[in-house]
């Protein structure tokens, strides 16, 4: 009996190592012949434990070859297979996946579990995505409500990447801009989680700025990309729409840029493909990004891929500086501040010949109203100096400007008390010309502890969600909202046929002094 029971134990034991981990029966050779031609006849013969494992592992992550051709096989309890790639540039990426398409579905994420859906046409199971440089995880699996048979549903992908020409990869914030290359063609590529990119400029004196770009995609395809042109604030001050590819010529003229520009700067009809303007000293920003909605979001019909650009600056020779940068709102006519000239003969926009006159720069334009003025009085931004309508047929000093702001009065504090636990009131001089108040509170009297601001259109604030017991510093300040151009802007048809000049605003904020900090011990 004990004998028999050894045996039959032999026997399971032999069975179970012939069953690989898939639970297929391998067809061992020892085994029986009729076991053998029954996994034939079910075609659980046919999927070795490798491709089990490749084909529906829904843990397991395999490393997805670029321009290799790699099968693979969905199981019931696998429904899902999970591919790793890593691209070293930015670019196109193109998946082909063969198979049954109407029952495969496929998912791009990178690192932070962010997806992207395929761009332009699926047909054919091929999937085109414009991405930057990162690492990638691809997810082939069943589409929702499909059966997929014992059998397994089988699959094959292949990946291919075309590299973009890219000079820099991470400048898609304002923070992340990088200093613009000046008289020289640079590069770039807009991806879909990279829908823009941000360059830098300094000018430390009046300048003429130039710029002008080509788009198309890493295909040869033509693409519409938006060029706009930021102030130091962050606001918005020119846009420019280029829809068309232009033939680079290699060739610039860089001493007097308006009067030569280069076949380059030019479409085929003789337009000027890009943006020009005399810019005031300071900081500037060049932001290039797909065409958004109305709404300012990128639409599911945004197309991506490459550009290049070229930038040109040229200094005007003159600087033009003010006794004052700013004066407070009185209600009554603000005298202008002194001018005060300094020449730079080394410049290229230098004039040989007599000095400058200052009376040359005593033109005012209204940034807000849109028009020359005699008088500063209201609240707004003005551009002092000379030709202050538009850039002139010469870049030389005549153009020189710079800007000269008129905030409103410094704001006050009348009251602010502590009648209730964790919230503090105040009570705001009222200022009829601003638009608002805005407050800050923080733990410090430098107002670095915990600050935090706010704004308010009503004289009364109550501030809540304080820490009781400890002490606070209050501080407030006027602002009026305007609406700023630097007199640049586009030609737009009307509805009976004639066309109307339209400048480029951007919402603008005003503010004054802040009022003496107040110190308060929370109730």
């Amino acid at each position: 009996m004990k004998m028999r029971t050894k045996k039959l134990t032999t026997l399971i034991l032999t069975f179970i190592l012939m069953i690989n981990s898939s639970g297929f029966y391998t067809g061992d050779a020892k085994a029986s012949p009729a076991i053998t031609e029954m996994n034939k006849r079910t075609n659980y013969c046919q999927v070795t434990p490798d491709q089990a494992v490749k084909g529906g592992g829904e843990n397991t992550e395999q490393k997805l070859e670029f321009g290799k051709r790699q099968e693979g096989r969905l199981l019931p309890d696998t429904e899902r297979q999970n591919y790793k790639l890593t691209l070293k540039s930015s670019g196109k990426l193109t998946i082909h996946l063969e198979g049954d398409i109407e029952k495969l579905a496929v998912r791009l994420t990178d690192e932070k579990g962010k997806g992207w859906g395929p761009r332009g046409t699926t047909e054919g199971g091929k999937y085109t995505y414009q991405l930057k440089k990162g690492t990638y995880h691809y997810q082939v699996k069943a589409r929702e409500g499909t059966v997929i048979a014992e059998t397994g549903l089988d699959y094959a992908i292949t990946a291919r990447f075309q590299s973009a020409k890219a000079k820099y990869e991470n400048n898609t914030t304002r923070k992340q801009a990088v200093n613009l290359p000046l008289h020289k063609i640079i590069s770039g590529h807009l991806a879909q989680n990279a829908p823009v990119e941000y360059y830098k400029i300094d000018l430390k004196r009046a300048a003429f700025f130039a710029f002008s770009i080509t788009t198309q995609t890493v295909d040869k395809t033509p693409e519409t990309f938006v060029v706009s042109l930021y102030n130091s604030s962050g606001k918005k001050i020119d846009v420019f729409e280029n829809p068309d590819w232009i033939e680079m010529e290699k060739e610039f003229y860089d001493y007097y840029p308006y009067e030569r520009w280069g076949d380059w700067c030019f479409d085929g009809e003789g337009e000027y493909r890009g943006m020009r303007h005399v810019l005031p000293s300071g900081t500037y920003y060049v932001g290039i990004s797909v065409k958004r909605d109305e709404n300012g979001r990128v639409p599911a019909s945004a197309r991506y891929g490459q550009y290049e650009m070229y930038a040109s600056r040229w200094y005007l020779g003159v600087e033009v500086k003010l006794s004052q940068k700013t004066a407070e709102y009185t209600g009554k006519k603000i005298k202008r501040p002194k001018i005060i000239l300094k020449e730079y003969s080394d410049d290229p926009g230098y004039e040989d010949g007599a000095p400058y006159d200052v009376k040359q720069f005593y033109g005012i334009y209204d940034m807000t109203r849109n028009k020359k003025v005699w008088d500063i009085r209201e609240i707004g931004r003005y551009m002092i100096g000379g030709s202050t309508t538009s850039v002139t047929r010469y870049i030389d000093g005549s153009n020189a400007r710079t800007i000269f702001t008129v905030t409103p009065v410094q704001g006050k504090i009348n009251r602010v008390r502590s009648t209730k636990p964790g919230q503090i009131e105040l009570l705001l001089k009222k200022n009829v010309p601003s638009t608002g108040y805005q407050i800050q509170i923080a733990k410090d009297r430098n107002f670095r502890k915990s600050r935090k601001t706010m704004k308010t259109l009503e004289t009364n604030k109550t501030i809540k969600g304080l820490s009781s017991g400890k002490r606070y510093y209050v501080r407030m300040r006027n602002y009026k909202d305007v609406m700023t151009g630097y007199n640049w802007g586009y030609w737009q048809k009307k509805e009976d046929g004639t066309e109307e000049y339209c400048r480029w605003l951007f919402q603008d904020s005003i503010y004054g002094k802040w009022s003496k900090p107040r110190a308060i011990i929370c109730k």
